[in-house]
């Protein structure tokens, strides 16, 4: 007996060691989502520098093409997580990648806190990618069925407990307010918790009709399947230095033909037009009703006050007097 129990943990140690092989078709997946998201960052680049035809940036397609691309990460998340644990659990290579995640979630937030610090990173893709690893971790052995239930909340509770209460920033990273903050990229815990536990559900469903087993042997042929292939297993990396060559090289292009960088009155356009999609308005309503705002804010004595966000009771009244005249002279646009 006791010869027994030694086997079987000589047998579960090597378990431990053994690292189950890589699904190429993730590392494609993973691959594509990465390049789809260079070219999402890059259009948004465009729009700062002011080269984007106006109001692209804030329409609602573009929102969906973002949320299309952060969905598909945080399936593919969901998916690793069940197929890493396939073998058992291996608890210092998941604590070693939460590690690494959480990390670069950080160094994320600082360096766009220098960069853009009205409207920083404080709860991206990263940053969510990392706390639901977190909390998936517990489902990875529990039934199909709950994992889905717990998907089911996490996606459904934004719409039937969103309330102001939450609308104080420190509970923004919980996705339960009634407003969405400034941010260059804000994925809350809910409901993206769900995308990823939908993901666990899909693979421990294939991995019960033995899939992955057989998907394993797939490989890229192609050379594109092979650079998919090659960024989807350094997509951490990517993600970090793919943003900073873009806009460092798109900012010296900018410089050098003789292009002024983006005035402090269009970056207050496109972040007004930005929060005004966002409650439902049209882009080319609201890109012209904050032009006209800033066109006429500008010039007066309240717009260092409207940039640091200080304005008095009576400059608000002045501020807010302004803004309904452009959008009464906008009125039929939307």
């Amino acid at each position: 007996m006791r010869a027994l129990s030694l086997k079987q943990r000589t047998e579960e140690t090597a378990g431990e060691k053994s690292s189950p092989a890589r699904l190429v078709l993730l590392d494609e997946l993973r691959g594509g989502a990465l390049l789809a998201m260079i070219l999402f960052h890059f259009t948004w680049d465009l729009d700062y520098f002011g080269l984007a035809p106006p109001g692209l940036t804030a329409s609602p397609q573009f929102k969906w093409l973002g949320d299309a691309i952060a969905a598909t990460f945080l399936l593919v998340v969901g998916a690793s997580l069940a197929l890493a644990a396939r073998g058992g659990w291996r608890a210092r290579p998941f604590w070693m990648r939460l590690a690494k995640i959480a990390g670069a979630a950080a160094l994320v937030s600082l360096a766009t806190w220098f960069v853009f610090p009205d409207e920083f990173i404080f709860f991206g893709v990263l940053h969510c990618i990392a706390l639901s690893s977190l909390a998936a971790a517990p489902l990875l052995r529990a039934p199909v069925s709950l994992v889905l239930a717990v998907a089911a909340i996490a996606l459904a509770l934004p719409l039937l407990v969103a309330s102001p209460m939450f609308d104080a920033p420190i509970w923004w990273w919980l996705g339960l307010g009634t407003h969405q903050p400034l941010s260059n990229d804000w994925r809350p815990f809910l409901p993206w918790f769900g995308v990823v536990l939908l993901g666990m559900a899909i693979a421990r469903g294939a991995l019960a009709r033995a899939l992955p087993e057989r998907l394993a042997r797939l490989r890229a042929r192609s050379l594109a399947g092979r650079a998919l292939v090659l960024g989807g297993r350094r997509s951490l990396l990517v993600y970090l230095v793919h943003q900073p060559l873009l806009f460092g090289a798109l900012y010296l292009g900018v410089a050098a033909i003789g292009l002024k960088p983006p005035s402090e009155a269009a970056a207050f356009a496109r972040n007004c037009a930005a929060q005004c999609t966002a409650q439902g308005a049209r882009a080319g309503y609201c890109g012209k009703v904050c032009g006209c705002v800033a066109a006429r804010a500008q010039p007066s004595s309240l717009w260092r006050h409207v940039l640091e966000n200080r304005l008095s009771v009576s400059q608000r009244v002045r501020f807010n007097a302004m803004a309904k005249e452009c959008i009464q002279k906008f009125r039929h646009v939307n």
